[in-house]
């Protein structure tokens, strides 16, 4: 499973997560470490007195892949077909949220579940796989990601996907 320009979208992903070598709460609350990387309990006590900078890169590598693998379970048909900036919009995306879970819909519509994650934009990968990325790009947008979470990087990921 390759993409088209790994080492853009990896550095693209470290400028927008920044580099820690000790423990920090992230905006949602969760401890994190390196680029970005959210830890469990066992890594909250491994990494309870920092990190070297290779073990970040180490540990940025396999969450990297992570991602990549996230798009191949969610765009199976068509990630390897979208342009560099579109690929590097949604690696970005699954790196910065994760997979996440689809939303749960009763059978009159009614949502039962919010999804979480890259899989809680339903419209928005809909749309992507339509080819339709200015709708996808508004779907970007139109989230709490957007919203609240990281406005900017929101913006500039809705502009990789709308431009290609």
């Amino acid at each position: 499973m390759r993409l088209k320009n790994e080492i853009r979208f990896k550095a693209y992903i470290k400028q927008h997560e920044g580099l820690v070598l000790t423990l920090y709460k992230c905006s949602k609350g969760y401890p994190t470490i390196g680029y970005g990387h959210k830890c469990n309990a066992q890594e909250v006590e491994r990494y309870a007195k920092g990190i070297r900078k290779f073990r970040a890169i180490c540990i940025f590598g396999k969450d990297f892949d992570i991602a990549v693998g996230a798009l191949y379970k969610i765009f199976p048909h068509c990630i390897e077909s979208l342009s560099e900036n579109r690929q590097m919009a949604l690696v970005d995306m699954a790196f910065n949220m994760g997979e996440g879970r689809d939303e749960v819909r009763d059978e009159k519509g009614k949502l039962i579940r919010e999804g979480k994650g890259l899989r809680g934009f339903p419209s928005m990968r809909k749309a992507v796989e339509e080819k339709d990325f200015g709708k996808a790009a508004d779907e970007i947008l139109d989230s709490k990601y957007a919203r609240e979470d990281v406005p900017e990087r929101a913006k500039t990921n809705a502009d990789y996907m709308r431009m290609g």
